[in-house]
């Protein structure tokens, strides 16, 4: 005699209609066992400035366009931090980074918020 009455040897069944969900999860390595997780992906590598690029200047808080200490700080998508105004005056001339020259468009310009502390 069989003291357990359940005959799945499963302790946790997955319902039949939700079968899909947990074979999805399964497969993109999302299911609850840490040991069958995907690692994650490396992340990608930095932009590097062109060598017809603008340079970067040392002083990390001076825009590489003006010179000056950044004002209203953006960048587009490079990483590299320039003033907003100068940034779009020269992606509307150029239509790429000043440092990289990866084509740009004025939509990919992102205001940047950076603490006054």
């Amino acid at each position: 005699p069989n003291p357990n009455p359940n005959p799945n040897p499963n302790p946790n069944p997955k319902p039949k209609a939700l079968e899909f969900l947990y074979r999805e999860r399964e497969e993109l390595g999302l299911d609850n066992d840490d040991t069958k997780r995907k690692p994650a992906p490396p992340p990608p590598l930095p932009a590097r400035p062109a060598a017809s690029g603008t340079g970067v200047p040392s002083d990390q808080r001076r825009c590489a366009l003006c010179g000056n200490v950044r004002v209203l700080p953006a960048t587009c998508g490079s990483g590299f931090l320039f003033c907003y105004r100068c940034l779009l005056e020269f992606v509307r001339e150029n239509h790429c980074c000043p440092v990289t020259k990866i084509p740009v468009t004025e939509d990919s310009i992102i205001r940047i918020y950076e603490s006054t502390e």
